[in-house]
């Protein structure tokens, strides 16, 4: 059945509640990056206290990316599956306790470990903010909704190491991972919150 609603009855309920889940993937973004940016901002302090060599510290970190390239499809599909609500939980709980699991490594194999299920969680981010703004927000609007909902990853990039790195200086390396695990944590809260009527259809 064709939709009869007139111009001014589907403005209406255009309201601000439908942007609100691209700002909660504008934040998944930015702690995307956050999380990403932190070994590499950290490493001199993680050479120096774990033994590592550089090239053994390269060698771990590039199971990121790895990962990431293969999280990718692997979470368009659980989305598709399970819908976005879930899914989004379901990643970004698997990225938030890489992250946290990273204060507990002291090793190659370990940084290796942490870094792929990190790179495999964080897979989530890009499926989940393009559906986010198909499912949110009508098709004269969705340019603009995945913009939003991607413009936190530039801004998480930029004050990572403004927000991280004196915490890491004064309390240690350690503590900064378990305080972007715990910036997940807050973050699946809001997005069980949000990701339900009236804000997610």
């Amino acid at each position: 059945m064709a939709d009869t609603q007139s111009p001014n009855r589907q403005a209406a309920t255009l309201d601000w509640r439908m942007w609100v889940p691209c700002l909660g993937m504008a934040l998944c973004s930015w702690l995307s990056f956050v999380d990403r940016q932190v070994l590499t901002i950290l490493a001199p302090t993680i050479i120096r206290d774990t033994g590592l060599t550089a090239q053994n510290f390269t060698d771990a970190a590039s199971f990121f990316f790895l990962a990431y390239t293969l999280g990718n499809p692997v979470w368009g599909s659980v989305l598709d599956r399970v819908g976005l609500r879930v899914g989004m939980l379901l990643g970004v709980a698997v990225w938030t306790g890489a992250s946290a699991s990273h204060a507990f490594m002291g090793s190659f194999l370990g940084f290796a470990m942490a870094r792929g299920v990190l790179g495999l969680g964080e897979g989530v981010t890009f499926p989940g903010g393009l559906r986010t703004a198909v499912e949110s927000l009508p098709a004269h609007l969705r340019a603009r909704a995945i913009a939003l909902s991607f413009s936190g990853g530039t801004i998480g990039a930029v004050m990572m190491p403004l927000l991280l790195g004196p915490l890491a200086i004064q309390y240690g390396w350690r503590v900064a991972f378990m305080s972007t695990a715990g910036l997940g944590a807050a973050w699946l809260i809001l997005w069980a919150i949000i990701a339900r009527p009236p804000f997610l259809p």
